[in-house]
């Protein structure tokens, strides 16, 4: 395997563990009331909806921030294969 080809593999892992990271956090928010009671005791009850927001956007979040370390490693590997492949500079008479 070249270093780009394991980057890759490793970033991808990486991705999909912080989008796993996301989406249970998610559901803490939405399913487990311990999550919240902290908040809840500062900010009177906590309703459903509010907690089904916040967890939604905790996803939307996490997919976000999985697909910008994806693009973040293809850019890199992009502009180390191009300058790997470009040819050196020429002395013009």
């Amino acid at each position: 395997m070249t270093f780009g080809q394991v980057l890759t593999l490793l970033t991808v892992l990486a991705a999909i563990t912080l989008f796993g990271w996301g989406a249970t956090i998610a559901y803490q928010i939405a399913w487990d009331n311990q999550f919240f009671a902290w908040l809840a005791s500062f900010n009177g009850k906590l309703r459903e909806s509010d907690r089904t927001f916040v967890a939604w956007v905790t996803v939307f979040m996490a997919f976000g921030a999985s697909l910008a370390l994806v693009l973040a490693q293809q850019s890199v590997t992009g502009l180390v294969r191009e300058a790997r492949t470009r040819s050196p500079p020429r002395d013009i008479p």
